[in-house]
């Protein structure tokens, strides 16, 4: 995705580091707010498997984070320019956020997030004939899947990784039985493709 957008910026006249860091925004701004809904959709769950002051630990750094870029928005644009720098890479960014605009793009792409997850509730749901109620549980699973896939760095595309999330999450979320769940967390590979 990078190389595509560096590519298109190249042939359009846009610099190279305007390209990458609002791609790089893109996918922080993307992620940060799917986190959020997946937490706040799962808690009840998420509490089974790693406790409570875990829970609400993770959830207070994530809007700790949001925070600070609300207050401060320069300082992923130095953050993004010391990543660059550990890579050998001299990048100048230059970043315009006002707090409003990350505010903005929070609301934009959690509300992407719930559009998304309704969508699986239906790929799931012409599968397996799911209670109407689920529709937050399966918008969490799936902002979860995608999200914590798309941070194990070590596979490409988050490849095992989202699966097994769906999977787990299927059954213990909405009572899916494993042999199901796998096949709705495999073909959903698919289905986004």
């Amino acid at each position: 995705q990078l190389l595509g957008i560096g590519y298109l910026c190249k042939k359009e006249q846009i610099p190279v580091s305007i390209a990458i860091s609002s791609a790089l925004l893109a996918q922080a701004f993307s992620v940060t707010a799917g986190l959020v809904v997946s937490l706040i959709l799962l808690r009840e769950y998420i509490f089974d498997y790693i406790g409570a002051s875990l829970f609400w630990a993770a959830l207070g750094i994530l809007f700790s984070g949001i925070l600070m870029l609300t207050i401060k928005p320069q300082w992923l644009e130095q953050t993004l320019a010391w990543l660059a720098k550990k890579r050998g890479k001299e990048v100048k960014f230059n970043i315009i956020l006002r707090p409003i605009d990350v505010v903005r793009f929070l609301i934009y792409y959690g509300v992407i997030w719930f559009v998304i997850g309704y969508a699986f509730f239906l790929f799931t749901n012409a599968i397996l004939p799911l209670n109407p109620t689920t529709i937050p549980k399966m918008v969490g699973i799936y902002s979860a899947a995608i999200n914590l896939g798309f941070l194990f760095v070590l596979t490409p595309g988050g490849i095992g990784i989202r699966e097994g999330i769906i999977t787990l999450l299927l059954k213990n979320a909405v009572s899916t039985p494993v042999a199901i769940a796998s096949v709705i967390a495999i073909l959903s590979r698919v289905w986004i493709m």
